[in-house]
This record gives structure tokens, C-alpha cells and sequence, in this order.
């Protein structure tokens, strides 16, 4: 049987460094990039009874909320600084984003997530 991104072990591995990633930060939500966002947020909430947002779901009202963002990979950057508008527009704040990947070549980090602090287990 192949390997696949999916197996135990690594679904394990990463829902630690999920975990790791942003249990010493307060925050309301935790809101998910991607599919695989959507999967280790839901390991964060659970972990740390937290609300969730789901990758693609809307925004609630989210005034003077503090929110974490979750997702696979950071590549160009552009997905993940929509989601911190949406979060904006919502009256929330970012505190922190999260990723198993970042393509550094991409510079996302430098410009159009500025300001945000960013962790990634693993750069490119």
C-alpha cells in the first residue's frame, strides 16, 4: 500500500505541530485556509475549545474577536490575505497564521502578510 498525505502517522504529526503552533496564543477562532486547514483546525478547537471556521464558510460577526488562521501551504500568499480582509470586514483581528509548507520564494510573508505573524513547520 502507497503512502499518501493522508496516513496516520502524518495526520498525527501534523495535528501536533497544529497544536503546537498556536497553543500558547488567545484567541476566539481558528479559521481554516484550505481542506487540510480545515482538518487540523478542528483538531485545534477541539484541543483547545475554540470556535472554527471552516475554509470557505462566511465570516460571522466577529466584532473585537481574535482569530488564527490554519491552511497547508502558504505559497503566493493571496488566499490567505483575503481571508485576513474577510476577517477585518467581520471586525476581527488576525494574531497569527499558521502553515505545514511555505514556498519562501513566494515572499508572502514580507508582503502581503506584513505585520501578521506567520509560523511554518517546514520551508521551501
Amino acid at each position: 500500500m502507497a503512502s499518501s498525505d493522508l496516513d496516520a502517522q502524518g495526520f498525527a504529526a501534523a495535528s501536533a505541530a497544529a497544536i503546537d503552533m498556536f497553543d500558547r496564543e488567545v484567541f476566539d477562532y481558528i479559521a481554516a485556509l484550505d481542506p487540510c486547514g480545515t482538518a487540523l483546525a478542528g483538531v485545534v478547537a477541539h484541543k483547545m475549545k475554540r470556535g472554527i471556521i471552516p475554509c470557505g464558510a462566511p465570516i460571522p460577526d466577529a466584532e473585537g474577536k481574535r482569530f488564527v488562521v490554519i491552511g497547508r501551504k502558504l505559497s503566493d500568499g493571496k488566499e490567505a490575505a483575503a481571508l485576513v480582509e474577510s476577517v477585518k470586514a467581520a471586525g476581527g483581528t488576525v494574531i497569527k497564521m499558521g502553515f505545514l509548507i511555505e514556498e519562501s520564494s513566494f515572499k508572502a510573508r514580507r508582503t502581503l502578510l506584513r505585520g501578521i505573524p506567520v509560523e511554518s513547520r517546514r520551508i521551501l
